[in-house]
């Protein structure tokens, strides 16, 4: 009788092993892979230099920066400068890409430091 039920899981095992398996007719060909979604970015302009990208894309007070960014994005990031790093600031005007983030605006009046933002957010 034991010998029977190790059968019996035997075959239990193969059939869940084929179930598990690709079907031979499902294309494996990287073209029929659809691209990723792009992420949603914008270049801002307004940004005098006095702050840094990073800090222009994070926001102020709940709200973005000179509402440059969608305010329904609910949050964003640096992911380029023209001229600078993203988390440097300048004496002159500089534009900034901000990408999407959706981690909500910061207000200023947090006691967070932005470097401790910057690498949550990369």
């Amino acid at each position: 009788m034991l010998y029977n039920w190790n059968v019996a899981i035997y075959f239990l095992v193969i059939k869940k092993k084929k179930e598990n398996t690709r079907d031979d007719t499902e294309s494996t060909d990287p073209k029929d892979t659809p691209p990723p979604t792009p992420k949603e970015s914008k270049i801002v302009t307004m940004n005098d230099g006095s702050v840094s990208c990073e800090r222009y894309c994070l926001g102020k007070y709940k709200k973005p920066w000179n509402n440059e960014l969608p305010e329904n994005w609910n949050g964003a990031k640096c992911v380029e400068s023209s001229t600078i790093p993203c988390t440097s600031v300048t004496k002159f005007p500089i534009n900034c890409t901000c990408e999407k983030t959706g981690l909500g605006w910061i207000d200023k009046t947090t006691g967070e430091s932005i470097m401790d933002i910057y690498h949550t957010l990369h």
